[in-house]
């Protein structure tokens, strides 16, 4: 009798599991890949144009019990997010070696308003241990910290859906494995020769696969370079090879998207140091 009641429940089982399956989407909306890239303190995803970090309150320990004094923890945890985040911020690249920090380091009160804005952050989650421990994880729009700064932010998305291979230019940099991402991106021949910048207009777009800028460009048949390497003496210079730059000129609309800022550069992952 029990082997029967065992054999009942694996076949009834099994009948909920196909009908779950059966009853799933057959494409599910699966959320673009970040492009997350260490900034000092925290981590900035290019792609959701965030800046992340986590705020941390180790145990209570001057407490003989961990109920003792229960708001310190969170209390650490906020301001250490705060502290963090600020200097998250401050790293932020703009171009080559150059950062956010750079442009405000002259200025108090360009300096002020970007510690409120880090102080202001987003609390995403927390966690707390058994030992008293606490982590707070902060988030901070990077559009809102380069507007407090005066950089470009990134071109709209279209509000229609444009003809086809006019929606903008997609450069693929997941060969260039010494690309930075940063505010103001641009765009080289291999030998030096400039040919977009991405704070001549608007700030360019990154994503995490060819499919997402696609997305972001409103243009599922958006024309796409691929760039092999950087400019020397600045990992925010991405380089094209002769074949590549040439498509520049054959490609419908690449050099409007690029005097417009529709570009979305797909970005591989960290170099390893």
């Amino acid at each position: 009798m029990t082997a029967l009641r065992a054999a009942a429940q694996t076949t009834a089982a099994t009948f909920w599991l196909v009908v779950v399956a059966a009853l799933a989407p057959a494409h599910a909306d699966v959320p673009a890949p970040p492009v997350a890239w260490p900034a000092a303190a925290g981590t900035v995803d290019w792609a959701g144009r965030t800046v992340d970090v986590l705020g941390v309150a180790a145990p209570f320990v001057q407490s003989p019990t961990v109920a003792f004094a229960p708001d310190a923890p969170e209390e650490v945890a906020r301001a250490d997010a705060a502290r963090k985040m600020i200097v998250a911020l401050l790293a932020v690249r703009t171009r080559g070696a150059a950062t956010v920090g750079d442009l405000v380091k002259a200025d108090d009160k360009l300096l002020g308003r970007l510690d409120e804005l880090a102080r202001a952050y987003e609390v995403r989650t927390t966690r707390r241990f058994s030992d008293g421990g606490l982590e707070i994880a902060a988030r901070v729009s990077l559009d809102a910290a380069l507007g407090v700064v005066s950089l470009p932010l990134p071109a709209a998305p279209p509000a229609s859906a444009p003809a086809p291979g006019a929606g903008g230019l997609v450069v693929d940099a997941t060969a260039a494995k010494d690309f930075v991402p940063c505010v103001l991106p641009a765009l080289a021949t291999a030998a030096g020769v400039m040919l977009a910048d991405g704070g001549a207009a608007t700030g360019w777009r990154y994503a995490g696969s060819p499919k997402a800028a696609r997305a972001l460009l409103g243009d599922p048949k958006a024309p796409g370079v691929k760039a092999t390497g950087v400019l020397a003496g600045d990992p925010g210079v991405l380089t094209l090879p002769a074949a590549e730059a040439a498509k520049l000129e054959t490609f419908p609309g690449a050099a409007e998207a690029l005097r417009a800022g529709r570009v979305v550069i797909v970005a591989g992952k960290p170099k390893k140091k």
